[in-house]
């Protein structure tokens, strides 16, 4: 659709863009198809609390492993495409590096209320959110013809795509997937609205702190992003997990070292 408005050229530079924002996107449904069969088996055993707080720590799961590389990737961005495309000209890089963000962004966005959208499939009430998907759909689709129309550019079309897109997430499906498993509406929305706003403030920290850091190497590059993610890392463990799921979490990762390392000792005897 893009192509019928803005040059080839240009229709390589948003591919360009979106190819890092894929990758994440891909990442990010491996983890949810994780948290599917639990919802279905807490909904057939009719555990409606048990069912609400999963559905809570599945958000909060998806904020701790997907917050970290979408900062980086915010933080490091234009450092990363100056040294993977460093023969285009600079204004060809910032735009590359904004499309690139707002798509994260969007992903941010998605990644948290992800694992609740599935409560509608797992009910069998998709009425109202297939409607909204194709309601946001067509949508999206206008605003970006009268973006192209007007030449506002890439940049325009991922504008009002992530804008358009995220009241989907943020509003319609925290609200409905509440109600869809009978627990208040706004329940969703406020664990939702919270860790956005934590992620946020851990956004603009990040980047007072690490966005004037530059590096023309790819060496020096991978050395920040592997601090980076550490740190990120750990603030996340802190920031989203209270005590109780913090002692969970890490009783299931010494579990998890514990039986590769028994499994390893398994084959040498």
């Amino acid at each position: 659709f893009i192509n019928l408005y803005q040059s080839s050229s240009a229709v390589g530079l948003y591919s360009v863009a979106k190819t890092i924002p894929n990758c994440v996107t891909s990442f990010m449904y491996a983890i949810y198809a994780v948290f599917v069969p639990t919802f279905v088996r807490l909904y057939a055993e009719k555990k409606q609390n048990e069912l609400k707080e999963y559905a809570f720590k599945t958000m909060k799961i998806m904020s701790v492993l997907l917050t970290s590389p979408i900062l980086l990737l915010i933080v490091f961005g234009k450092q990363f495409m100056m040294l993977w495309q460093g023969y285009r000209p600079m204004e060809e890089i910032d735009t590359i590096t904004i499309i690139m963000a707002l798509s994260v962004v969007l992903i941010m966005i998605i990644s948290v209320v992800l694992p609740i959208s599935q409560l509608s499939l797992t009910v069998n009430k998709l009425k109202w959110q297939m409607i909204a998907n194709i309601i946001i759909s067509l949508c999206t689709f206008g605003a970006v013809a009268v973006v192209l129309k007007a030449k506002q550019g890439l940049i325009g079309v991922s504008i009002v795509t992530t804008i358009i897109q995220s009241v989907l997430w943020i509003v319609f499906i925290p609200i409905y997937s509440a109600k869809v498993i009978d627990i208040k509406w706004y329940e969703f929305v406020v664990k939702d609205v919270i860790i956005l706003a934590k992620i946020f403030v851990m956004g603009v920290c990040a980047y007072l702190i690490a966005g004037n850091i530059k590096t023309s190497s790819w060496f020096g590059l991978i050395i920040f992003l592997l601090i980076g993610a550490i740190i990120l890392y750990v603030w996340s463990f802190y920031m989203f997990f209270n005590k109780d799921e913090r002692q969970e979490v890490t009783h299931i990762i010494k579990k998890s070292i514990e039986n590769v390392l028994g499994d390893k000792e398994d084959e040498f005897i």
